[in-house]
């Protein structure tokens, strides 16, 4: 399967000054390592929980044929195009991301304190912490097993 991010769409939500409330920041001197951290840490949770964050457009091409549900990096919003290639391969082409590109608190919890953990990584012990583990959880789109 190859995936293809064709267009930003919508940006999400997530600022700034709400990753350094979380880390107790003030002043402006380390924007620029938050922005870094906040960008990394968001594409770790659209990786980790197969779900677009913001509004995306993106093209799938698999040998698998898939229903709107199974398309990796949902929810889908709408399909807009379903062809096959020269190869007999399926290729979706979508929008994908929350509805008015609202993130769901959890999720946008759960990418603040990803930010928090990779901000102190002196600070890191093995493994994520519960309530990361918690957020991955109940907000992965396919059962972990």
């Amino acid at each position: 399967m190859k995936i293809e991010l064709v267009e930003i769409l919508e940006t999400d939500q997530i600022k700034i000054p709400e990753v350094k409330r979380t880390l107790r920041m003030t002043g402006t001197g380390h924007d620029g390592e938050i922005k870094e951290l906040l960008n990394s840490a968001r594409v770790w949770v659209e990786k980790t929980l197969d779900t677009t964050i913001g509004k995306k457009s993106w093209k799938v091409t698999s040998e698998c044929e898939y229903d709107e549900y199974d398309l990796p990096r949902g929810p889908v919003l709408e399909i807009t195009d379903e062809d096959t290639d020269d190869d007999d391969n399926n290729v979706y082409e979508y929008e994908a991301g929350f509805d008015d590109g609202v993130i769901p608190d959890d999720i946008k919890r759960l990418i603040i304190l990803v930010c928090k953990r990779n901000y102190d990584i002196d600070d890191i012990s093995e493994g994520l912490n519960k309530e990361i583990q918690r957020l991955i959880f109940t907000n992965s789109r396919k059962p972990l097993l």
